[in-house]
């Protein structure tokens, strides 16, 4: 009877080891599959901010792009033009009002440095930056599927990156 015990927990332990094996590739693949779709979109993006110079084409792109990798709800691209002056190249679902005050849009602006800041979980603003010199900002708000990650952070930045290629 002690053997058959020891058999059974034997199968137990190993069929434990299966399933958490199996979850484990499940989520490798998952996360290669998400890895392998933002490398492809950003190839996409490259190729199509090489083809314009238009500074609003290259905004609504670079926003719809940002807005559908994350499922934000609100979103803009906005580009310093000096100390003042902010040059709003794309919005999406914004009230008018908003996007005309100047000061509203500067405040952005000064939220965020050198890098992504998720400010609690439901607004995400990625800087467009170029030799250490900002040149804009794309600011996404609300997510559909809950809060914004890390990993959304580091493919928006990446958007961010070829924009400024793109307008520099």
């Amino acid at each position: 009877d002690g053997e058959r015990l020891e058999l059974l927990r034997t199968f137990a332990m190993q069929a434990a080891q299966a399933i958490d094996n199996a979850r484990t590739y499940a989520d490798t693949d998952e996360a290669l599959s998400r890895s392998l779709e933002q490398l492809l979109a950003l190839a996409g993006i490259g190729r199509l901010l090489a083809s314009t110079v238009d500074l609003k084409a290259i905004g609504d792109l670079v926003l719809t792009n940002a807005m559908e990798a994350t499922s934000a709800r609100l979103g803009l691209v906005a580009l310093c033009k000096d100390d003042e002056d902010i040059e709003l190249l794309a919005a999406y679902g914004y009230a008018t009002a908003r996007l005309d005050d100047q000061q509203w849009l500067g405040n952005q602006f000064e939220q965020v440095n050198s890098e992504a800041l998720i400010q609690q979980e439901k607004r995400l603003i990625v800087p467009i930056r170029r030799n250490n010199a900002s040149l804009g900002v794309i600011m996404l708000e609300e997510a559909h599927k809950g809060p914004f990650n890390e990993d959304e952070a580091q493919f928006v930045e990446q958007i961010a990156n070829q924009a400024a290629i793109a307008i520099d």
